[in-house]
C-alpha cells in the first residue's frame, strides 16, 4: 500500500547542503544522537538530504519515535545558506538527462543555471539571471565558493523536477 508523501509537490525546492556553506547550521549532535538511538530508521534530515521530500523544508516528516517533525527542526535558519530554485521545465531536464549541454558535470551545472532563483542566508550571493538562467558572474560566485558547489546543486535541482513517483500522484 502506498503511503501518501510528507511534502507538498509543487513546493519550491530549497536546497541546504549536508556541509552547510555559512555558518553550522545543522543541529548535528542532535542529528547523530536520534541516529544512534533509532539505527534502523531513515532519520528525516537524511530524507530530506536525499531529495525524498524534493527539498521542500515544511515537508512534515515521520520521526522514527513514531511523532512528526520537520527538516527545520534540526536546522538554524539564520544561519543556513539556502539555495532557493524551480522545478526544471520539460525542454530543460530532457537537456540536462540527455547530456546535450556537454558531460555529466556540465549538465549538473547546467541544471544548476536553470533552476537557481535566489541564494538566502549569510553568504550573501547576489543571483543575477540573464536569458539561459543564472548569469555566468553568478555561475562563477557559485564556483569559486567551491568547486562542485554548482554540479551539487544542479543534481538536487534535478532531482527535484523528475516525473511524480507513484506516492505523489492522485489516486
Amino acid at each position: 500500500m502506498l503511503k501518501p508523501p510528507q511534502h507538498r509537490i509543487d513546493a519550491s525546492p530549497v536546497i541546504i547542503l549536508s556541509h552547510d556553506e555559512g555558518e553550522d547550521a545543522w543541529d548535528v549532535d542532535k542529528i547523530e544522537a536520534e541516529k544512534k538511538e533509532f539505527p534502523d530508521a531513515v532519520h528525516p534530515v537524511d530524507a530530506y538530504l536525499s531529495g525524498d521530500t524534493r527539498y521542500d523544508l515544511g515537508a512534515m516528516l515521520d520521526h522514527p519515535s513514531g511523532g512528526k517533525c520537520r527538516v527545520t527542526d534540526y536546522l538554524d535558519l539564520a544561519k543556513a545558506t539556502q539555495f532557493v530554485g524551480r522545478r526544471l521545465r520539460h525542454n530543460e531536464a530532457y537537456a540536462v538527462s540527455s547530456g546535450r549541454v556537454g558531460d555529466r558535470l556540465g549538465s549538473m551545472s547546467s541544471a544548476c543555471r536553470f533552476a537557481l532563483l535566489r541564494v538566502e542566508g549569510p553568504l550573501g550571493i547576489k543571483v543575477e539571471r540573464d536569458a539561459y538562467g543564472c548569469s555566468d558572474a553568478t555561475m562563477q560566485a557559485l564556483f569559486d565558493l567551491r568547486f562542485n558547489l554548482p554540479v551539487l546543486l544542479g543534481e538536487a535541482f534535478y532531482l527535484a523536477s523528475l516525473s511524480l513517483r507513484p506516492d505523489e500522484k492522485k489516486a
